[in-house]
C-alpha cells in the first residue's frame, strides 16, 4: 500500500493534480520515519525558549521537573547581545545535563542596601515562570548568581538577601574579587589574564590581586575557588566558561537533595563534603594562551587533612575531579571537556602531594 503525499505547488499550497505534483511513498516506509517525526515533534514541545518578565528564559525539558536556575548578568561591553552569557554553549550544556532553567538578568546597583529591589525582582520572575509553565518547583528552585565585573557585586551582595540567601547553590564573581558571597556559599573568582583595568588603577583584579582578597577566606574556613582565563582581557567571557560549568556541576552534585523536586528545594550544606584545596604561584608567561598575561605556576592540590597540615595559602576546590580539573587547566591553558555525573563522580588519577 503506497500513500499518496502531494507535493507544494508553486503558490505553497499542495497540487491536486497526480504525476510530478505528488509523491508515491510505500507505507512500510512512512512507518519507518513514525519514530523520527514523533521524536522531532516530542523534543520541541518539552523545550521552552521565551521571555519571562520581559526578560529570556529558557527551559530544556518541560516535561521534566526543573532542579535549578542559572541566573546570568553580563552586559556586552561593545552593545552586542544584552547578556553574553545566555547562550554560551559550555552554560547551556550545564543547563541541559541537569534539567535548569536559565534566564538572563540586568541588574545593577552601587551598595548592597540598594539590591533588594532587584532582589525582589528575581523572586518575582521565578514566580511567574512557575505560574507561566506550570512548573512549581521553579518557583523555590535553587539558584546561581553569576555577574561580570561590576555586576559580580551585585551578585555576592543578592546572596546576602535572607530572602535568597538559602537558595543560592554558588555564585560566579568574574573579574571582581574584592567583594565576596557570604561564607557559606561557594564562590568562583574568575580571573581575566590580560585584564586591562589592572593598568588602570585596579591591581586588585590581577592574579596577585586575587590570592590577596581570596586565599585569607579560605583559610578561615569559606569557600573560594580562583582560575584564570589565559590571555583574556576585562569584559570578555563568552569564550571561556567550561571550567565555569564543571564547578557548578560539582557544586550540583554536592548541594542538590536527591530526588525529582515538586516544591521549594533545601540545599544540603557543603561543609563536610569530600571538598580539596590547591596552591599556586603567581607568574607571567608570554607563550600562547597566555601571552603575556598571568599564569598559574608551581600548581599543587591535596586533600584538606594534607593541605591544612601546611602553612602556605591554598583554594578551596568542591572535590577531587574539579580540582584535576582545575589542575590540568591551570597546567596547559586549555579546560578539559566536561564529563557531568549527575550524582557518580568520575574516576580521577590520584592526587599530587604538596610541595614541601
Amino acid at each position: 500500500m503506497n500513500h499518496r503525499w502531494p507535493i507544494p505547488g508553486a503558490g505553497g499550497e499542495p497540487t491536486r493534480s497526480r504525476g510530478m505534483g505528488e509523491l508515491e511513498i510505500p507505507m512500510s516506509n512512512l512507518l519507518r520515519l513514525l519514530p523520527l517525526f514523533v521524536c522531532v515533534a516530542t523534543l520541541a514541545a518539552e523545550s521552552f525558549e521565551g521571555t519571562i518578565g520581559g526578560r529570556r528564559f529558557f527551559v530544556p525539558d518541560i516535561a521534566k521537573p526543573v532542579r535549578g536556575a542559572l541566573i546570568n548578568n553580563a552586559k556586552d561591553p561593545a552593545g552586542g547581545a544584552s547578556n553574553i552569557l545566555y547562550n554560551n554553549p559550555d552554560w547551556r550544556a550545564l543547563a541541559q545535563e541537569w534539567n535548569l532553567a536559565q534566564f538572563e538578568w540586568e541588574g545593577r546597583f552601587n551598595k548592597k542596601e540598594e539590591g533588594r529591589p532587584e532582589m525582589q525582582r528575581i523572586l518575582d520572575r521565578l514566580v511567574e515562570a512557575a505560574a507561566t509553565l506550570k512548573k512549581p518547583e521553579i518557583a523555590g528552585a535553587p539558584v546561581f548568581l553569576q555577574g561580570l565585573s561590576g555586576c559580580a557585586c551585585d551578585a555576592a551582595w543578592l546572596a546576602a538577601f535572607t530572602e535568597l540567601h538559602d537558595r543560592v547553590a554558588g555564585v560566579i564573581l568574574s573579574h571582581e574579587p574584592d567583594v565576596h558571597p557570604p561564607a557559606d556559599i561557594p564562590g568562583l573568582y574568575v580571573c581575566a589574564g590580560s585584564d586591562y583595568m589592572v593598568g588602570r588603577g585596579h591591581p586588585s583584579l590581577s592574579l596577585e590581586g586575587h590570592i590577596k582578597h581570596v586565599t585569607p577566606r579560605v583559610k578561615t574556613g569559606k569557600p573560594g575557588t580562583v582560575v584564570v582565563s589565559p590571555g583574556q582581557t576585562h569584559h570578555i567571557p563568552a569564550t571561556d566558561q567550561r571550567f565555569a560549568a564543571i564547578w557548578m556541576d560539582e557544586i550540583l552534585r554536592l548541594r542538590l537533595p536527591p530526588g525529582a523536586p515538586t516544591a521549594a528545594v533545601t540545599l544540603l550544606p557543603w561543609k563536610n563534603q569530600a571538598a580539596w584545596l590547591g596552591r599556586f604561584t603567581a607568574s607571567k608567561d608570554k607563550a600562547s594562551p597566555w601571552n603575556g598575561g598571568d599564569r598559574m605556576t608551581e600548581i599543587r592540590i591535596a586533600s584538606p587533612a594534607v593541605a591544612t597540615a601546611t602553612p602556605d595559602a591554598w583554594i578551596w576546590l568542591p572535590g577531587e575531579r574539579v580540582a584535576q580539573v582545575w589542575k590540568t587547566y591551570m597546567e596547559t591553558g586549555t579546560c578539559p571537556q566536561p564529563a557531568y555525573t549527575i550524582g557518580k563522580p568520575a574516576a580521577v588519577p590520584a592526587a599530587d602531594k604538596p610541595a614541601k
